[in-house]
């Protein structure tokens, strides 16, 4: 999901800044990302540049098919939502909250298809995106809605700082005798 989002940022937000010449691709180096944390902190003293959280907040999901491959993996279809993103007649804010609305939505409806397959009734949300406050509060205000039961970690880091961690913790458990 994170790269989802990196990629929807970069068409939403980065395009029209100064970061990325037409002739290379939009890779953010570090002296890019100090570019643009000057220019986001320009933008939020900037009142028409803002995206405003309200706006974004309210904005409806695009509904996106769930099917389940040969495996058993839930695959969730993102192509209904490209002509959202892909159109500039709606202001950012508006984009920006039909792509975070339909991802909620999305994972409620992957954690109600393991319901009705599974009887799972306790999600767990781990990972940088749930850093993203406005994502997280969709997510868990739908599921908690439809009667599941949410969990977050609460000792370790909910970033990629916790997917080391749980690495390390696989690989010390394999290294043991059996």
């Amino acid at each position: 999901v994170g790269p989802l989002i990196a990629v929807h940022a970069e068409r939403l937000l980065l395009r029209d800044l100064p970061l990325f010449p037409p002739d290379r691709e939009p890779v953010v180096l570090q002296r890019d990302l100090d570019v643009l944390r000057r220019h986001t902190r320009d933008l939020h003293h900037d009142l028409e540049g803002c995206l405003v959280l309200e706006d974004i907040a309210q904005a409806e999901a695009v509904e996106l098919p769930l099917t389940t491959n040969a495996s058993g993996l839930l695959l969730t279809d993102w192509e209904p939502l490209l002509p959202v993103l892909l159109d500039d007649g709606q202001s950012v804010a508006a984009r920006a909250g039909c792509f975070h609305a339909s991802l909620a939505a999305a994972l409620h409806e992957q954690a109600r298809a393991l319901r009705a397959t599974q009887g799972v009734t306790r999600v767990g949300l781990s990972g940088g995106v749930f850093q993203n406050r406005l994502l997280t509060s969709q997510v868990v205000r739908g599921l908690q809605a439809d009667g599941f039961s949410v969990c977050f970690p609460s000792e370790i880091p909910v970033n990629d700082a916790g997917i080391c961690f749980g690495q390390v913790l696989e690989y010390g458990f394999s290294a043991q005798p059996s």
